[in-house]
Order: structure tokens, then C-alpha cells, then sequence
């Protein structure tokens, strides 16, 4: 029985260190693509070494596949955090892409002028009579 405990123990340890590679390479990718801020490399890198340190808030050994618990919970929190940040990032670059192609659509449309909007038309510069008119 004490075998089948062990064994059991060491597979899901596998699968927390495999699940824990996978997390660092995917936390890896997503802090270069979307130039996540320190704070963000700074947590993942601390959940993963939470999750590979020997001391835990539930322990493994007394507790068996119950220890694991607070290593499960620390990869979530990890991974929902990344994603809430990743999903602010790209929300944030879709705006800035669209409001970059809105103003360079305006900018084409005005001929190239970025203060002239396409429905403003020049101002028709007075001759001579007008001004004299304008006086009396």
C-alpha cells in the first residue's frame, strides 16, 4: 500500500513539474510578446519558485496528493493573472492600431496635412474689393 502511495506521489509530482516547464516556457513567450512589465516577470518567476521549492504551505510528504493543493492553486493564480494581462495589453494595442489607421485615413483624405480634417475646407483668402468693403 505505502508502494502505490509513493508511486502515485512521484507521478503527480511528474505532472506538477511538467504542467510547472510548460507554465515558465508559455510565461516566457507571453512576457516577450506582449512586453508585459516587471511586476508580471517578477510574479511568474516567484510562482514558479514556489512551486519547485521544497517548502510549501501544505506539505506534500505528511499529506500526500492533498500537499499538492497549494502548488495547483499558485499555478492558476499564476497563469489567470498572465492572462489578465495579456488581454489588457492586446486590448490596449488594438485601440492604439485602430486610432493610428483612423488619423492616417484622415491625413490621406486632407492630403497629407495632419491638422486638416477631410470636411474642413481651406478658407478662401479675401481679395482686395472684399476688404475694402468690409471697411466702409
Amino acid at each position: 500500500m505505502s508502494d502505490d502511495l509513493g508511486t502515485a506521489l512521484v507521478v503527480i509530482l511528474g505532472v506538477i513539474a511538467v504542467v510547472g516547464v510548460l507554465l515558465a516556457g508559455g510565461a516566457w513567450y507571453l512576457l516577450r510578446r506582449y512586453r508585459l512589465p516587471l511586476h508580471a516577470v517578477a510574479t511568474t518567476i516567484a510562482s514558479l519558485l514556489y512551486v519547485i521549492s521544497p517548502v510549501d504551505a501544505v506539505p506534500e510528504v505528511p499529506l500526500g496528493p492533498v500537499g499538492l493543493v497549494d502548488d495547483l492553486t499558485v499555478i492558476i493564480a499564476a497563469a489567470l493573472y498572465l492572462r489578465r494581462l495579456v488581454g489588457a495589453r492586446s486590448t490596449a494595442a488594438r485601440n492604439t492600431a485602430a486610432r493610428s489607421t483612423a488619423v492616417g485615413s484622415a491625413q490621406k483624405a486632407s492630403g497629407g496635412h495632419p491638422g486638416r480634417t477631410p470636411t474642413s475646407a481651406p478658407t478662401p483668402i479675401p481679395t482686395q474689393d472684399q476688404i475694402r468693403e468690409r471697411r466702409t
